[in-house]
């Protein structure tokens, strides 16, 4: 759950960093005013989408960490998708998404590791 809280703050500073950015210069990049709307728009949702997943991931993991045993597999079924969307930017060559895409792996696995059930087990 650890694992799960870092990297759901990392992911808010990411969500932040990315509304920080998204004005755009027309003029800078060369963008007709039309093109910076759009790449404005896509920013935000991005940065919007990334700031939900982190606080949900940041809920479940405390659930998850109070012996809640849904919020643990609320946080499974996200690190699942998360590893699948990772592998998918992982074929664009990205270096960010290999490192992300093994820090989910691990913190997902761990959660479905036998001391893990042993700990929820106990908690029951």
């Amino acid at each position: 759950m650890v694992l799960a809280w870092i990297g759901s703050a990392v992911l808010l500073v990411v969500g932040l960093l990315l509304f920080a950015v998204r004005e755009v210069d027309p003029d800078r990049f060369a963008f007709s005013p039309q093109e910076a709307a759009a790449a404005q728009a896509s920013t935000t949702r991005s940065a919007l989408a990334v700031l939900l997943w982190a606080v949900v991931v940041a809920a479940m993991a405390t659930g998850a960490f109070r012996r809640v045993n849904w919020a643990r597999w609320v946080l499974i079924a996200l690190g699942t998708l998360a590893c699948l969307a990772l592998l998918r930017a992982l074929a664009s060559s990205s270096m960010f998404a290999l490192l992300a895409l093994m820090w989910v792996a691990a913190s997902t696995g761990l959660l479905l590791s036998r001391a893990c059930r042993e700990w929820y087990a106990a908690g029951s």
